[in-house]
């Protein structure tokens, strides 16, 4: 009924006018307080991740909350050709054991450079070196003759992710001319055809005229910007 008193189904078609035995309150299809609390309490059912590393049990009606946030959420392997699919830490120890010539290492807070070929360079996965469990691509779409839009993601199984990266990229080198971009790092958890792209354009100016590459210096900040790139 209304104030929560239950029966059990063969009771319930023996009661008349509708109206519960113990108050005479109206019985009507609502929430059944009584039994959500006793599924809050037992906490018998396992995440949907269990298989990518997730020992969580939890309660029925938490459970679909946790796997939206789940760490363990699975990714895909940014590599074409390979069907990894893991937690981002698992993916992280997946592309370093298997995959470790095809990325450029870096460290959080420190500068790395990059010469990018801007017409057939499609992304580079950038490797951070101190075991953070977290791959970060840098996606290169050409759109037409004239430019190119470049983004930095990380893949991440946690949606917080995103809060926790920031970049600052400098276009050009020491002959030419120089642009700076900062930004906060999107996360994601597909493949490359489907990151989101954050628009850095290029304009020719700022190639090698000698082999058409780009000349990038990249930072990538850990938590938040240091106060002199705010």
């Amino acid at each position: 009924c209304e104030n929560g008193h239950m029966v059990c189904t063969t009771c319930r078609s023996k009661i008349k006018n509708d109206s519960c035995p113990f108050d005479r309150s109206p019985i009507a299809y609502t929430r059944n307080r009584v039994i959500e609390k006793l599924l809050e309490s037992v906490k018998s059912v396992s995440c949907k991740n269990a298989e990518y590393g997730c020992n969580e049990m939890l309660g029925y009606l938490e459970k679909n909350d946790h796997e939206k946030a789940c760490k363990h959420s699975p990714c895909s392997c940014p590599l074409s050709g390979c069907d990894f699919l893991g937690s981002s830490s698992q993916l992280y120890q997946h592309f370093r054991a298997q995959h470790q010539n095809s990325s450029v290492p870096f460290r959080y807070d420190q500068d790395f450079s990059i010469r990018l070929d801007a017409k057939n360079d499609k992304f580079l996965v950038l490797l951070e070196g101190r075991d953070d469990n977290i791959l970060f691509v840098l996606h290169n779409a050409r759109s037409n003759q004239q430019q190119n839009g470049l983004s930095i993601s990380c893949i991440s199984s946690s949606r917080e992710a995103r809060n926790e990266y920031k970049i600052s990229v400098t276009f050009g080198s020491n002959n030419v001319s120089t642009l700076t971009f900062r930004s906060a790092i999107s996360s994601s958890k597909k493949q490359l055809d489907n990151l989101p792209k954050l628009g850095f354009p290029l304009v020719p100016w700022l190639l090698d005229a000698t082999d058409g590459r780009l000349n990038l210096k990249i930072c990538i900040f850990k938590d938040r910007l240091p106060h002199w790139l705010r």
